[in-house]
């Protein structure tokens, strides 16, 4: 029989709890779960960095890009998908920053995706309107993902969203 997860509180930080049965996802062969990534990202941004990398970067929270997902699915409008995510980094310029982390979780396997000098988007296309024009030393937006099992059908797809 099942018994109901432990949620007995381990550790809080930056609004995200970590709570027993969380604990249990960091034994060998267990699958890390939304909050350890979350946590683990508050934590390494909020203690680890320096202010000069935190002026630089912004980590979204896991859920972010399943909510972005789900409003994909639905086939809602940009302009609809956008107001209705705004409030996420309603206090942060992230067309300011110059990479955004976004973990991707896809069948249980997570994954990291990095926007890379997105305020840099509709420069690069007012200056360079042909792709090949563009100079080889520019601060080229991109989205880098990084995937330790080199799994590249969910990154075209994730890619595609957060791009839209």
């Amino acid at each position: 029989p099942r018994h109901p997860p432990d949620t007995t509180l381990i550790a809080e930080y930056s609004n995200v709890k970590i709570i027993q049965a969380d604990m249990e996802r960091l034994e060998p062969g267990e699958y890390l779960n939304d909050s350890l990534i979350d946590f683990y990202l508050k934590w390494w941004f909020n203690a680890k960095c320096s202010e000069d990398v935190k002026e630089k970067c912004y980590a979204y929270s896991t859920f972010f890009l399943t909510k972005l997902r789900a409003l994909h699915n639905r086939k809602e409008s940009s302009l609809d998908i956008y107001n209705k995510v705004r409030n996420w980094t309603r206090n942060v310029d992230i067309l300011k920053k110059d990479y955004l982390f976004i973990p991707v979780n896809e069948w249980e396997h997570w994954t990291l995706m990095v926007v890379c000098f997105p305020g840099k988007i509709e420069e690069q296309i007012a200056r360079h309107p042909r792709k090949s024009s563009i100079p080889k030393k520019a601060t080229t937006p991109c989205i880098l993902y990084f995937d330790s099992l080199r799994g590249n059908a969910a990154c075209t797809s994730q890619a595609k969203i957060i791009r839209k």
